[in-house]
């Protein structure tokens, strides 16, 4: 582990360098562009640095670039003012400690070169971080649980689980590539009887994104109540930000008891045909109306016009907060494990559930970098 301290004020820096020279490697560089030049991706870092830094790099480039190289990289910076926009891409990726003000205090650098968090101020938990899939049968919920999962370790570092809860048609197993571990009922077995093994012995990974980790059912799971559910989710709360559970249809009474007692989120997915209005109808005379109140709605192959929705919307009392696009290439996707890309709008989605999307952000500072390293 490496230090770099690059604040411009020798008082300070000096004190620091006194501090960790001993344990650490440490630097003191006076420019932005002294610290992209120095920092690898083969060396962890911790970085302490400021707004007011000299150099010709737009300031948030330059943190984000520093984060590019490696995400190991702990980076300490200490802003004048936190402007709105700043607020929003900085916390958007929580991989930040900020600190804000005028002066500079040695007492409250050292506190969050030290505090384990990622991000120190107004480090506030995560909303609705249990969200149970629900829906009409055949509505996609497996899928819609695979793009949000991706979505969000996509645009955050948050530790991302799914689970496949799907009683009668477990599928979340063909969307996953590589070796599989069918491991749902023995977790469950073992939280009953007290007995969990390393939470490594249960999990499926993503061949794709590291923070994102499956439990696949075996599909000799029998019918499981709410008190087994609850247990489930508290266990798996230890380990991970988001716990994301894709459900069958039998099961959305019991998962709407789940839903109230540990204030989760309830995504309802729903396909537009031509006789959904009607069917949606008979189907959800079952379900208690609470439940489709508060849920937020994901449609499901979709190729309409938006009025369409807008007229769904208003007709059954519900509130569209997604929209995924009809794709063909899903089954053929199933049958070969080829790539599928598939259109769809989950920025409401998202953002009502924690998760801010700067992909764009990221990709531009990608693609300038890819540029410098040409020239």
């Amino acid at each position: 582990m490496k230090m770099i301290i690059a604040l411009n004020n020798k008082y300070i820096e000096d004190k620091i360098k006194d501090l960790y020279c001993d344990s650490l490697d440490v630097y003191i560089l006076k420019t932005k562009e002294d610290v992209l030049s120095y920092i690898n991706s083969n060396d962890d870092f911790i970085i302490i640095t400021r707004d007011s830094l000299k150099g010709e790099v737009d300031f948030l480039e330059y943190l984000f670039t520093i984060k590019e190289k490696n995400m190991k990289n702990k980076v300490v910076v200490i802003l004048k003012e936190l402007r709105k926009e700043i607020k929003e891409k900085l916390f958007s990726k929580e991989i930040f400690n900020i600190i804000i003000g005028d002066t500079i205090c040695f007492d409250e650098i050292i506190e969050n070169i030290e505090s384990p968090k990622m991000i120190v101020y107004k480090n506030k938990e995560i909303k609705n971080n249990i969200i149970f899939v629900t829906g009409l049968r055949k509505s996609g919920k497996t899928i819609i649980c695979k793009i949000l999962s991706e979505e969000i370790v996509k645009n955050t570092v948050r530790k991302v689980i799914v689970i496949d809860l799907d009683l009668i048609y477990p599928s979340l197993d063909l969307y996953i590539k590589g070796s599989k571990n069918y491991s749902l009922n023995i977790l469950i077995n073992d939280i009953k009887s007290n007995q969990t093994k390393e939470i490594s012995n249960y999990l499926t990974d993503d061949y794709e994104h590291d923070n994102l980790k499956y439990i696949l059912n075996s599909k000799t799971l029998p019918l499981i109540n709410g008190d087994t559910i609850k247990q489930l989710i508290l266990y798996l709360k230890r380990f991970y930000d988001y716990v994301i559970i894709d459900t069958s249809t039998i099961m959305i009474n019991t998962i709407y008891n789940v839903v109230k007692e540990v204030k989760a989120e309830c995504i309802f997915c729903v396909k537009i045909l031509k006789d959904t209005i009607r069917e949606f109808n008979i189907e959800t005379k079952f379900i208690d109306n609470n439940l489709i109140r508060k849920s937020k709605f994901v449609i499901n192959e979709f190729d309409g016009k938006k009025a369409v929705l807008k007229l769904f919307e208003k007709n059954m009392k519900i509130n569209i907060y997604a929209t995924v696009r009809k794709s063909a290439f899903i089954d053929k996707y199933i049958l070969t494990n080829k790539k599928i890309y598939i259109r769809y709008d989950f920025k409401r989605l998202l953002k009502s559930i924690g998760v801010v999307r700067f992909q764009n952000l990221r990709n531009r500072i990608i693609n300038k970098l890819i540029k410098i390293e040409e020239e």
